[in-house]
């Protein structure tokens, strides 16, 4: 519209703000840090029936993170072997899938550091939000 009206300079120069804007700003936004309230997923899976999912939480509001999703889901395994690979008995673990949703301004990696050690955790994974991506 510009060249049409005539004004040549102006174009070039709306145009090349409009590459800044498009080329520049994505890669700079990615380095900025995340706000304190953007979630970040979070996956703690345990031994079912020992009351851990209440202590994950416990230890999630120690470290000052709001939880504001959980998603639970159950799968069942069976664990005992002995030395030549059969089975001893059919004691069967109920591990326990939990999908958590965290808020905070604290690092992401030290509460998953915190909860792997929980007596009856499985395993503990995370994605940290708050770390910028390179």
């Amino acid at each position: 519209m510009a060249c049409g009206a005539g004004l040549p300079v102006l174009a070039l120069f709306v145009t090349a703000l409009h590459f800044v804007v498009v080329f520049a700003f994505p890669p700079l936004m990615e380095r900025m840090p995340k706000s304190r309230w953007t979630p970040s997923p979070l996956q703690v899976a345990y031994e079912d029936g020992r009351g851990i999912l209440r202590e994950v939480l416990v230890v999630c509001t120690q470290q000052d993170f709001a939880v504001s999703r959980v998603r639970v889901a159950r799968e069942s395994s069976v664990d005992s072997r002995d030395a030549d690979g059969l089975a001893e008995e059919a004691a069967t673990k109920r591990i326990v899938t939990v999908a958590l949703e965290v808020q905070g301004t604290r690092s992401v990696a030290k509460l998953v550091a915190r909860l792997a050690e929980i007596n009856g955790v499985v395993s503990v994974s995370a994605g940290d939000a708050n770390v910028p991506s390179d």
